[in-house]
């Protein structure tokens, strides 16, 4: 079981990276904002969808059928995938820029763009940031601090998806606005993602709680799907799917170093203080944000920076 576990973990390594690199290819620079938008909303809704459906169907159908669905959903989405590809030209141009790359390509890249290299910074913090919403973490904060039942900690999370849902779609309607001033949303999701967590992590009530975890999910897709636009924005198409599977090790690397620091903060400070040192991360965060929002200022005045 952890060999195939591994294994759909190795795979899921390659397709992320993959499909997010496509976005530039299939579509035009002034709508990547919105396509980003589109992507993050549709990946929360299944999401939240999969865990309410899969959960009813495992008590009627049993665990067993459930899995098979499971592979013949993947071989379906398998040939959904086999009709989309990016122009010839775009094809071509990527075909003769392959050549010049190898394995370092993406580390190099990120190296040696200075916005790249301040996302990937912010990154990061916000995934070290990130350790306290596992269930390692949230459960107990659920049972010790909220006082409630382990169903709290599905409302938690439902309403944290739901969430996230609204602040898709307002991306969906505002995407043309919020493509214009990148930096100045990554600023303020960061911080209202920090300001939130800290509520979050306050909280004596329930339903309170809850809805600070509503309130975090608008501000977390905000600030994903702007970096994730600036990012494509930023990055030649040929070196996209290195840049992005580099910054997928270095994201996979920090938050299993974040889980292990947050619970031996837990274990040592009580679970509410993680909370406080997550919020605190991401006001370091949010001077990064900051350092970017100046950077693209002065590179627009025509100003070098290193």
């Amino acid at each position: 079981m952890f060999g195939l576990g591994s294994a759909i973990a190795f795979m899921d390594g390659w397709a992320n990276p993959a499909r997010n690199a496509m976005v530039p290819q299939l579509v035009g620079r002034e709508d990547l904002m919105r396509a980003n938008g589109l992507l993050a909303t549709s990946d929360q809704t299944v999401h939240f969808a999969g865990w309410a459906a899969g959960g009813l169907l495992v008590s009627w159908l049993g665990a067993s059928i459930v899995l098979w669905g499971t592979v013949g959903a993947n071989v379906v989405a398998t040939i959904a995938m086999t009709g989309i590809a990016p122009a010839k030209e775009k094809l071509c141009e990527e075909q003769g820029a392959r050549a010049a790359t190898d394995w370092l390509t993406g580390w190099k890249t990120i190296r040696d763009v200075p916005v790249l290299r301040l996302l990937v910074a912010m990154d990061v913090v916000i995934g070290l940031s990130g350790g306290v919403w596992i269930a390692a973490i949230m459960l107990p904060f659920v049972l010790d601090v909220l006082g409630q039942g382990e169903a709290w900690w599905g409302y938690i999370n439902a309403g944290y998806m739901l969430g996230a849902i609204a602040g898709g779609t307002l991306l969906l309607m505002y995407a043309e606005r919020m493509r214009r001033h990148l930096f100045r949303w990554i600023v303020c999701g960061t911080i209202g993602v920090g300001f939130f967590t800290f509520c979050f992590g306050s909280s004596t009530n329930a339903l309170v709680a809850l809805l600070f975890s509503f309130a975090l999910g608008p501000f977390l897709e905000m600030v994903h799907v702007s970096k994730q636009t600036l990012l494509q924005q930023e990055t030649e198409e040929s070196a996209l799917p290195y840049v992005l599977s580099a910054k997928g090790t270095i994201d996979l690397l920090v938050f299993g170093a974040s889980a292990l620091v947050m619970g031996a903060i837990a274990e040592w400070q009580g679970v509410r203080a993680v909370y406080y040192v997550s919020a605190g991360l991401l006001l370091i965060a949010f001077l990064f944000a900051l350092r970017l929002q100046k950077k693209q200022t002065e590179h627009s005045s025509g100003v070098t920076v290193d």
